[in-house]
C-alpha cells in the first residue's frame, strides 16, 4: 500500500470525550478596580478565569495558608 493510501485511507469515527461540564477555574488572574491599584493585593476587586472567562469575587477565592 502506498503512502498517500494510506494516509487518505478513512479511520474508524472514535467516540469522543465528553466535554468538561464544570470550570475548575485554574488560571485566575486577579483585576483592580483602577490603574492606581495594580500591584496591591489588598486592593484586588475581583478574580478572571483564564479558561472559561468567569468573574469571581475576592471572598469566593480560597487563599492558601
Amino acid at each position: 500500500m502506498s503512502l498517500l493510501k494510506i494516509l487518505k485511507a478513512k479511520k474508524p469515527v472514535r467516540e469522543r470525550e465528553a466535554p468538561i461540564t464544570a470550570c475548575e477555574h485554574w488560571e485566575l488572574a486577579p483585576r483592580w478596580s483602577d490603574a492606581s491599584s495594580i500591584g496591591k493585593k489588598e486592593l484586588i476587586t475581583h478574580y478572571q478565569c483564564g479558561n472559561c472567562g468567569a468573574t469571581i469575587a475576592t471572598e469566593d477565592i480560597s487563599q492558601p495558608a
